[in-house]
C-alpha cells in the first residue's frame, strides 16, 4: 500500500503511516517533503486508502509549495538553530523557549531604536507566535512581532519593524505608504523577498 501511495505523490521523500491513540485522522506535510497520515489505531488499510485518496490535492498542493521553496533552507545541525540568518549551536534543554526569550528582548529593543529614529511613536508591543504573519499594526498605534523573526538576519528585522512602523502614518498599502518605507530603508524590496523565499520555512 505505501509504495502505491508514493507513486501517487512523486514529489514525497517520505511517506509515514502511523497508527496512535487518536479519535480522528490526521495528515500532515513537512518542510523536508515527509508526509505523514496519524490515525487511529482501529483503521483499516481500506480506511487509510481512502483518507490519502480524499485528500491528495492538498497533500500535493503542499508537496509542490514545499518543494519549490526548499533550495532556499538553511541547513541545520541537531544542536544548532537560526540566529539572525546563521546556524548557532546552542546547548539548552529547550532551545525554543530560549529564542522566545531572546526576541522579546532584541524585539522590542529595536523596535523602541527604530522608532525613536525615525520619530514615531506607538503605544504598546506584543512579541506573538502568529503562525501566517510577521508583524502587525493596530488603529490603537499597537505593534506586533512574531518572535520567529530573530531566525532572520537583521536587515530583515528592521525591514518588519519599520514596515509596522510606517502603518503608524499610513494604515494601507498604497504608493505614500511604499515610498514612505522606502525613504527609511532603501533596499525593502530586496529584503521583502529573502523573507518570502525563505519565510515559509522558518515556521
Amino acid at each position: 500500500m505505501i509504495i502505491l501511495i508514493k507513486n501517487n505523490f512523486s514529489l514525497a521523500k517520505k511517506i509515514e503511516i502511523e497508527r496512535r491513540n487518536v479519535k480522528n485522522a490526521r495528515l500532515n506535510v513537512n518542510q523536508d517533503l515527509e508526509v505523514k497520515v496519524i490515525v487511529p489505531e482501529h483503521y483499516s488499510e481500506r480506511n487509510i486508502s481512502k483518507i490519502i485518496e480524499n485528500n491528495s490535492v492538498w497533500i500535493n498542493t503542499k508537496l509542490r509549495k514545499f518543494s519549490k521553496i526548499a533550495k532556499y533552507k538553511i541547513p541545520l545541525k541537531e544542536n544548532e538553530i537560526l540566529l539572525f540568518g546563521q546556524p548557532k549551536i546552542l546547548d539548552k534543554e529547550n532551545p525554543e523557549e530560549w529564542q522566545k526569550k531572546f526576541a522579546r528582548v532584541y524585539l522590542i529593543e529595536r523596535a523602541q531604536q527604530l522608532a525613536e529614529k525615525n520619530n514615531l511613536k506607538f503605544n504598546r508591543i506584543f512579541i506573538r507566535s502568529q503562525r501566517t504573519r510577521w508583524g502587525s499594526c493596530s488603529s490603537k498605534r499597537n505593534i506586533s512581532l512574531n518572535w520567529r523573526l530573530i531566525k532572520t538576519p537583521k536587515e530583515v528585522i528592521d525591514y518588519v519593524i519599520l514596515h509596522e512602523l510606517t502603518h503608524l502614518k499610513e494604515m494601507n498599502h498604497s504608493k505614500d505608504f511604499w515610498n514612505n518605507l522606502e525613504s527609511k530603508i532603501p533596499n525593502y524590496k530586496e529584503l521583502r523577498l529573502w523573507l518570502k523565499r525563505h519565510g515559509p520555512l522558518l515556521f
